[in-house]
């Protein structure tokens, strides 16, 4: 049995990432081992089995949208099995088969998980219940970036109203990419512009080498 490998190292080289799936379509590997880029967009009537390992990996990401981003991966991967004539199969391996965002994507019940995701953030007040802007600090200096990030931290402190939530400042999900030192905040509240706009001094007067960026509504909160 032959076996491809698709991700972010093997993928690297242009074109790759095409000449793999041309090999995995025209039959000359059996098995296909890959990262998240496997479960979108692929069309091969011939995959007639799905296998998602640790498919609840993602809900103990500490992000409002994990059980979302969890559900929409299942969903697809889900979907490149049994496209053509043959009948498809999928598996999932976890840890948490009672957990209600697997047992609805097992069954691609989008309804039943729209319901129950969208009574948790009400209760939370995250999106789309309220907006979310983080504020990230990046810089080589590890002790100079943190002290710029809570110098701006306590400043917002102190302009931003009570009916927004500030959250704490905190490393970010990846605390450090390429020798680069990233430090977050968060800010929760009905109207993103105004706090935009609040931003601005205290992120105005960055010292050398600490950049400061504001993300409205972000993808990810890493």
């Amino acid at each position: 049995m032959k076996t491809l490998r698709m991700d972010a190292d093997t993928t690297q080289r242009k074109g790759s990432h095409e000449a793999i799936l041309k090999q995995f379509k025209t039959g000359k590997a059996d098995v296909l081992i890959g990262t998240q880029m496997i479960a979108k967009g692929m069309d091969i009537p011939a995959v007639t089995l799905a296998c998602i390992l640790s498919a609840d990996m993602g809900l103990q990401l500490p992000d409002f949208r994990a059980s979302e981003t969890a559900f929409q991966l299942i969903a697809q991967l889900a979907g490149r099995s049994g496209r053509g004539a043959l009948k498809g199969e999928v598996v999932l391996q976890t840890s948490m088969p009672t957990n209600s965002t697997i047992l609805s994507a097992s069954k691609e019940d989008y309804l039943s998980f729209y319901e129950s995701e969208i009574e948790v953030r009400k209760l939370f007040g995250f999106p789309p219940f309220s907006r979310i802007i983080k504020v990230l600090f990046k810089g080589k200096d590890s002790l100079k970036t943190l002290g710029a990030a809570e110098k701006a931290f306590q400043k917002v402190q102190t302009l931003l109203p009570q009916s927004y939530t500030l959250h704490p400042l905190v490393p970010a999900g990846y605390a450090k990419i390429k020798d680069i030192f990233r430090y977050q905040f968060l800010i929760r509240g009905k109207s993103a512009l105004e706090a935009s706009r609040l931003l601005e001094g205290p992120l105005s007067q960055m010292p050398h080498g600490v950049e400061a960026h504001i993300d409205v509504d972000p993808l990810t909160l890493f």
